[in-house]
């Protein structure tokens, strides 16, 4: 494969080694995070060695070859070979971000991990990406989210931004954190906050009555029944079901928490499991394409200003207005950590299955799906 500068920057490379077709001692190492750093073979008093050229955030591959022809050069003559490159142990932005992206990757859930990029790579890299951090000041960093257009994208690159410098923080590459205390600097062109928009829980029976006799349709039906995520029930496949037990356990690493995730079903969600017309590979394919649903296989079907996400806030609002269930009960339904702190959090491991079993019949005899 030739190596281009924009495909490293794109970081769409598997993980790997790559030569480079023009520097023939020089290769790309992608690790399993993605995280891609500059390597020479060489032959140095007549051993062969490895020599570490800096990471391919902060090296452009011109520039890496050019170090990499000059070490060739040097050990040809029998001069020192420069195993370091100086400059790239200086701290920028956009290490401090990749750091920090390096961290998280094995904890976040693929969207988390997504939405992270997209924020890096529309917003803060282009401006940032090459900024030294001992340079880099709070007006500066106001001046590039209050560039942004959008309240909630200002507001995610704000956090990202803190995250990063978070990281940098703690490899002593700067001595505070230039994005704590920057919030009144920060525009806004309004003050409410964003939330997704739910259907009340007294006419969530009524909609799913009226649903037609479909695929998709029996996948929103079961979307609401069970309270999990729509790329939890787009995703789900007949290997994750024991319906002899009326339990779907979704593997943690499909759940946003990181966290396994067993559900138990009332008895109109196993009927609309028994109905579909098949029990291998997924359980809901989409009709036109026979694959996974897409994200937005519902948007034809939900009333204006509904979401698929907006019925986790439905069951919430109903469970604490219509039943006595503790509230453990009710976040452990909907796979939300229990505990207040990070404390009681840790000897919190209960997923109190039997509880959430009498809190989901309950649920499933409110709405009453009759067409199922």
């Amino acid at each position: 494969m030739r190596l281009t500068q924009r495909l490293i920057d794109r970081r769409g490379l598997a993980p790997g080694r790559y030569d480079d077709d023009q520097c023939k001692t020089l290769r790309l190492h992608v690790s399993r995070r993605r995280s891609a750093s500059w390597i020479q073979r060489l032959t140095v008093d007549s051993k062969r060695r490895d020599i570490g050229l800096g990471g391919a955030a902060c090296v452009p591959l011109s520039e890496a070859r050019m170090i990499a022809t000059a070490n060739r050069i040097a050990a040809r003559r029998g001069e020192p070979v420069k195993f370091k490159r100086a400059a790239a142990q200086v701290p920028t932005f956009g290490m401090a971000a990749a750091e920090c992206e390096r961290l998280n990757t094995a904890t976040w859930a693929d969207s988390s991990l997504r939405s992270w990029r997209v924020t890096m790579t529309r917003y803060l890299l282009p401006a940032l990406e090459t900024a030294k951090l001992a340079n880099l000041t709070r007006e500066r960093v106001v001046e590039v989210l209050n560039s942004i257009p959008k309240d909630a994208e200002r507001k995610k690159a704000r956090m990202r931004c803190r995250m990063a410098l978070s990281v940098a923080l703690s490899r002593r590459w700067v001595a505070v954190n230039v994005a704590d205390g920057i919030d009144q600097a920060l525009r806004k062109t309004n003050g409410k906050t964003k939330h997704h928009d739910a259907m009340p829980h007294a006419e969530c029976g009524a909609f799913l009555r009226g649903l037609p006799e479909s695929t998709t349709a029996d996948a929103l039906r079961f979307l609401v029944l069970t309270v999990a995520r729509s790329a939890e029930v787009r995703g789900a496949t007949w290997d994750e079901v024991d319906l002899d037990g009326a339990v779907w356990t979704v593997p943690a690493s499909r759940m946003k928490t990181k966290r396994e995730h067993s559900i138990p079903l009332s008895p109109a969600a196993v009927a609309i499991l028994r109905r579909q017309g098949t029990t291998e590979g997924l359980v809901f394919r989409s009709p036109m394409t026979g694959r996974r649903l897409s994200s937005m296989a519902w948007s034809k079907t939900l009333p204006a200003g509904c979401t698929p996400h907006g019925y986790r806030s439905a069951f919430r609002d109903w469970a604490s207005e219509k039943t006595d269930h503790p509230r453990d009960v009710i976040e452990a339904a909907l796979a939300h950590k229990n505990g207040t702190n990070a404390t009681e959090a840790a000897y919190f491991r209960t997923t109190l299955f039997d509880r959430r079993r009498a809190l989901m019949v309950e649920w499933a005899a409110y709405v009453r799906p009759d067409s199922v």
